[in-house]
């Protein structure tokens, strides 16, 4: 069980955006969250805030685990995100090109060793977008 006691996020609901805002966009939950990411910059339950929220399982939208989620796709993150931090990745029959390297993304996993070229071309497409908040250098993707 994990244990949230210390947390820096505790009881910030700044992390999601609240039921009786406007519906979320990608572009509000930047405004809204993105400030709020700075809190998971050092804390050490990053993997573990993951493994618990599930966001990619969920379609959660909100800050967790160092990254900035909408409905369960990644949208930004810390620079000091490490892919570490989220699950194990699934074998499949496409590993090693760029499908299987999509396949990934899209399930919000580790890469294989097969499909780690494909994933740094798709970190390289998506990193001239970076931006600084708190002191913290996000890299915003796509949804795609």
């Amino acid at each position: 069980m994990l244990d949230l006691t210390n947390a820096p996020c505790r009881d910030r609901p700044e992390l999601a955006p609240g039921a009786g805002d406007e519906p979320p966009t990608p572009r509000l939950t930047r405004e809204k969250c993105g400030p709020a990411l700075r809190l998971c910059a050092a804390c050490p339950l990053r993997a573990q805030c993951i493994a618990h929220v599930r966001p990619h399982k969920c379609g959660f939208t909100g800050v967790c685990g160092g990254r900035l989620w909408f409905d369960g796709q990644i949208i930004g993150q810390l620079a000091t995100a490490h892919h570490s931090e989220l699950p194990a990745p699934v074998n499949r029959k496409a590993c090693g090109s760029a499908a299987g390297a999509r396949a990934h993304r899209r399930a919000v996993e580790q890469q294989c060793d097969n499909c780690a070229s494909f994933h740094a071309r798709y970190l390289a497409s998506i990193s001239d977008t970076p931006a600084l908040i708190g002191g913290e250098q996000l890299s915003f993707g796509d949804l795609t």
